[in-house]
């Protein structure tokens, strides 16, 4: 039986793994320019939304997954309810991240920083967190029996 301590390989997967995309999104001229996204792009154009507008999504809703992996990695679960000082770390590293997306951003002269995007990816993980303590409330963990 494996330790509830013990964080596995998936979920650590997971989390490097869309951070390593959000960053690499970072770097591109634009995030719709090639493969998934220019896929993305192209889909979001035929329904006649705006590139900003799907920007801002993707800001929104990046987020939103990079924080629900986040909190799978520090409650040792997706499922599992965590204490306020684990949303305390989730909330901190959610600004730091954000943050060092637009610091790469701000350096990439193909790219703008934005505090609105900040401001997106920080509601966007927000909201994820506040979710998932609303469906999770203290003690709905499963437990093995």
């Amino acid at each position: 039986m494996m330790s509830r301590h013990i964080l596995p390989p998936i979920r650590v997967g997971l989390l490097v793994a869309w951070t390593a995309l959000i960053l690499y999104g970072t770097l591109k001229t634009s995030p719709f320019s090639s493969g998934a996204g220019g896929w993305i792009g192209a889909w979001g154009r035929r329904l006649g939304i705006p590139e900003a507008v799907q920007a801002d999504a993707f800001h929104f809703v990046a987020y939103a997954v990079w924080a629900w992996f986040l909190a799978g990695v520090i409650a040792v679960g997706y499922l599992r309810p965590f204490a306020r000082r684990h949303l305390a770390i989730c909330i901190g590293l959610l600004i730091v991240m954000s943050a060092t997306q637009e610091a790469l951003q701000f350096l990439n002269p193909t790219r703008t920083s934005s505090v609105g995007d900040f401001a997106l990816n920080v509601v966007g993980g927000g909201l994820c967190l506040l979710a998932r303590g609303v469906v999770l409330p203290k003690g709905t963990a499963r437990r093995k029996a």
